[in-house]
């Protein structure tokens, strides 16, 4: 009888020991419980040169401002909404990295204010690549060194009665969207 409830326990132990290695072996790469981090910061930084022509003369400061964060970051995406011709305006600059560690990325979001050229926010995620939104191509350099005039007039298309402008860089793409005045 002592055996026989010797072994019942011991078939409990293996059985939560069990449970317990599935469990967390299983949790390991879901994102409900990886480790998370998520932060906005207001930043008060100015631009270093008097004149802005291009996305080109920003990105040098937006890097350094980057490696702050993280090292190894690469810029996947450019996103700005801009009036007369680049003169106002803001652009965000999406950064992100893919760790060695599976499936944990780090994303970093800067926010520039063209008119007073000012460094205004930044975002921080680190976690679980699901969590985490991110692009892993590099901006191409195509579309970094033209003019804001030039990206401004890029699409042939009628628009007239708008003054601003939605440019989203990528990749390999250039996404224009004219908002209405």
């Amino acid at each position: 009888m002592r055996s026989m409830i010797s072994l019942y326990y011991t078939m409990i132990m293996i059985g939560i020991l069990f449970t317990t290695t599935v469990t967390m072996t299983g949790c390991y790469d879901n994102d409900d419980f990886a480790p998370y981090t998520h932060c906005i910061e207001e930043l008060s930084e100015y631009f270093t040169d008097e004149k802005i022509i291009s996305l080109s003369d920003i990105i040098p400061d937006a890097n350094e401002i980057a490696v702050r964060y993280a090292n190894g970051l690469v810029l996947t995406k450019v996103s700005f909404v801009t009036e007369d011709f680049g003169l106002t305006g803001n652009v965000q600059f999406h950064y992100t990295k893919v760790h060695e560690t599976p499936n944990q990325a780090t994303s970093v979001k800067i926010s520039f204010d063209i008119e007073n050229k000012k460094f205004y926010n930044i975002e921080y995620e680190q976690g679980h690549s699901k969590r985490v939104s991110i692009i892993t191509e590099q901006v191409s350099n195509q579309y970094l060194n033209m003019t804001f005039e030039e990206l401004f007039t890029l699409d042939e298309m009628e628009h007239a009665g708008s003054k601003s402008i939605n440019i989203e860089l990528s990749f390999d793409r250039i996404s224009i969207y004219f908002i209405d005045a």
